[in-house]
């Protein structure tokens, strides 16, 4: 399933193309949390949890910080 992000009159939006529905915040909150309990994990599990995790662990696997940066779609310095 590819996810690409864009904004709509001010309101970030994740496209998918798996239904071809928009897919707002809260409902990938929601999915976030449901595969989450599924999975029986006990931690707090957020969309930025998921992200920061990604950014620590493609640090460690050696991409540069640059590189990240540029993935998570910041301008400079601000990871």
């Amino acid at each position: 399933m590819d996810f690409i992000r864009y904004r709509v009159k001010s309101i970030r939006i994740v496209w998918t193309y798996y239904r071809a529905n928009p897919i707002g915040i809260r409902q990938v909150q929601k999915i976030i949390k449901q595969i989450a309990n599924k999975a029986k994990i006990t931690q707090e599990v957020t969309p930025h949890v998921l992200r920061h995790t990604f950014a620590t662990l493609a640090l460690q696997k050696g991409i540069s910080l640059a590189s990240v940066q540029k993935i998570l779609g910041h301008d400079r310095g601000q990871l």
